[in-house]
């Protein structure tokens, strides 16, 4: 029906589920193994493999990849208060 078997199916589900955990700033405080269980996984290293597999990269460079973005962000956010509204001296 699909061309792919149900357990790739349910694989590629849970990796979409936990690339939107990961990727939700409130959520930086899970660790990748709590990650792993809340979408199903035993196993981080069965995790890792399979997030690897479906995204291109491991969880942990996901991760520190989202939360420089959402420092990065941040800071030009901040910036750019700062420069359309300068503080008053």
């Amino acid at each position: 029906m699909f061309g792919q078997s149900f357990s790739a199916l349910l694989n590629e589900y849970r990796i979409k589920e936990a690339r939107k955990i990961l990727s939700a700033s409130p959520n930086f405080k899970y660790t990748i193994e709590s990650v792993a269980r809340m979408v199903g996984y035993k196993s981080k290293t069965a995790f890792n493999n399979a997030f690897k597999k479906y995204v291109g990269v491991t969880p942990s460079f996901y991760l520190n990849y989202i939360k420089n973005e959402a420092i990065a962000i941040s800071k030009s956010e901040y910036f750019r208060i700062l420069i359309i509204s300068p503080l008053s001296a």
